[in-house]
């Protein structure tokens, strides 16, 4: 099978783009084996690795740092949100 040029453009070109990886899912790489641990040991007793809590905790670390590649970018802005009214001119220029 041989690609040609424009081929290989079309797949370069229509890769997505890398998800972030924030200072939650940093955690939850390490805490997740550990919790799954925990579990296995206890004989199936405690479901350490399912609780809500430990993905509360992701999602509020991730909104703290979203990005761990990249720490020092700004997260894009919220486009949804209604733009700011401006505030009156309480000086108005005299005539």
């Amino acid at each position: 099978m041989k690609l040609v040029g424009t081929k290989i453009i079309r797949i370069i070109r229509h890769r997505p783009a890398p998800k972030p990886f924030g200072l939650g899912d940093a955690v939850a790489v390490v805490a997740q084996p550990i919790a799954r641990m925990i579990d296995a040991a206890s004989g199936g007793r405690t479901n350490v690795a399912g609780c809500g809590g430990c993905k509360q905790r992701q999602a509020d670390w991730n909104a703290a740092m979203p990005d761990l590649r990249h720490p020092f970018t700004r997260p894009p802005a919220n486009l949804d949100a209604p733009a700011p009214t401006p505030t009156p001119d309480l000086n108005p220029p005299s005539p």
